[in-house]
């Protein structure tokens, strides 16, 4: 790009004046840029064939993979820079290359770059057959300006070339080979990857406690597979990994006790759920309402709903102690944080202080128990609908046995939603518990 560029100064400042125009030294030049382009355009080509193809190894320095992805955003940001499809010309199919090199000349706030006016002035000089020295002029500064920014950036990538040699020959020094993970094709990272992925996308959609569970048991069966795997066990045993190998522990250890939390509150839901109902059960009519009732499971649920605040701030107090340390083995610790985020998940389908009742401070915590009689259209969840036929019970004197009815037909329905989340619960801190003994037999060899 440089030598293209110092061409066109040449001949700009060989022929200062005239008849016959600057067509030709455009040409060159336009013909010059579209061979770096055609270059950039192949190195795109390769970059994204060679990705495809190697798989994406799970570093056992994750800091390394992080470093090596920035390093390719740099290098294709430098690349994008004089190299943009979406913006071509219709002249000529130049493109606008005015991303990266703006420099302390040009304002945040200018509408174009310098290389942008740079091209501007080149193609009415290429159509101009009577030369304007100042335009001329004008573009030659231009030219000089850019030349020097990319000086500057060639110097830098000379610089980065030698740290990135550097850089190979101490990895190499270090047999970092010898302490990666499998690469991302092999079946079992696949398989996590697939796992993770559906949790993903549970995150994301109204699905039920149990479908997140079952999703979350499917994921550690297929990490409980992964840790067997001898290149895994020689990570997390290795000398050199051992300390992170001690945070994927901690990790498993936080995983538990969130598991376990949300499993106590969900049982104690289930509790005030059946005290509730029984309550309704007993008394199907008479004049006094259920004030007492449903004012004892709204006091059960403001002690869940403070038994979750506390919990998370736990989990933060944890979390902003706890240094977010470069993880020896990056798909446990992915598999750790989307673990949390069921859990809070999980809780904050019971807790919801955002959508707070005005009476008596209810949360309306109906994100997760939607199951399939409710559809997606539908304004309120069954929890919503319960939480509303309640506070119409409570302040009413004059008992509906038909409202009651109502009110125990969506209480059962939602008990054994919980039911069915408890049992997963269960069976997901099984599976914790059994992850974490395998990763303490791992370390202890």
């Amino acid at each position: 790009m440089k030598d293209c560029l110092q061409e066109l100064e040449s001949s700009l400042r060989r022929r200062k004046g005239g008849e016959s125009g600057f067509s030709s030294e455009v040409e060159s030049y336009m013909m010059s840029r579209k061979k770096i382009e055609k270059t950039i355009r192949r190195c795109f080509k390769n970059l994204k064939s060679t990705e495809k193809n190697i798989a994406s190894a799970v570093d056992a320095v994750s800091m390394l993979r992080e470093v090596k992805e920035t390093s390719l955003e740099i290098f294709q940001s430098l690349l994008s820079s004089v190299y943009q499809p979406k913006a071509r010309s219709s002249s000529h199919g130049w493109s606008v290359v005015s991303k990266l090199f703006q420099t302390k000349r040009v304002t945040c706030e200018a509408e174009a770059s310098e290389l942008e006016k740079i091209d501007a002035e080149l193609l009415v000089l290429k159509s101009s057959k009577d030369i304007n020295p100042v335009q001329v002029q004008n573009v030659l500064k231009g030219l000089v300006a850019f030349e020097s920014d990319i000086q500057e950036a060639v110097e830098e990538l000379e610089a980065a070339y030698r740290k990135l040699l550097k850089t190979r020959d101490k990895m190499a020094a270090c047999h970092v080979r010898s302490i990666s993970l499998p690469s991302r094709s092999h079946p079992l990272n696949a398989s996590v990857e697939d796992q993770l992925d559906r949790l993903r996308s549970s995150l994301t959609t109204s699905t039920s406690a149990y479908h997140k569970l079952s999703g979350l048991k499917a994921l550690y069966e297929c990490v409980e597979d992964f840790l067997q795997l001898p290149s895994t066990q020689q990570t997390l045993s290795s000398e050199q990994q051992k300390e992170r190998g001690k945070e994927v522990l901690n990790g498993s250890l936080l995983l538990l006790d969130m598991c376990s939390t949300t499993r106590d509150v969900f049982s104690s839901m289930k509790e005030c759920l059946q005290e509730l109902e029984s309550s309704l059960r007993r008394r199907k009519g008479g004049e006094s309402g259920f004030s007492s009732e449903v004012e004892s499971y709204m006091m059960s649920r403001k002690k869940i709903e403070k038994t979750i605040r506390r919990c998370f701030k736990n989990l933060k107090s944890t979390e902003k102690n706890i240094a977010s340390a470069v993880d020896a083995v990056s798909m446990l610790r992915e598999v750790r944080e989307k673990s949390l985020e069921i859990f809070q998940s999980l809780l904050s389908s019971v807790y919801q202080p955002k959508a707070r009742s005005s009476s008596h401070g209810w949360s309306v915590v109906s994100k997760l128990f939607q199951t399939k009689r409710v559809s997606c259209e539908a304004e309120a969840s069954e929890l919503e609908k319960i939480d509303a036929e309640l506070l119409v019970l409570k302040s009413s004197k004059d008992i509906n046995p038909v409202q009651v009815q109502n009110v125990l037909k969506g209480l059962v329905a939602l008990e054994s939603d919980i039911q069915e989340a408890e049992e997963e619960l269960e069976a997901a801190y099984r599976k914790l518990l059994k992850t974490r003994v395998t990763i303490l037999n791992i370390l202890s060899h």
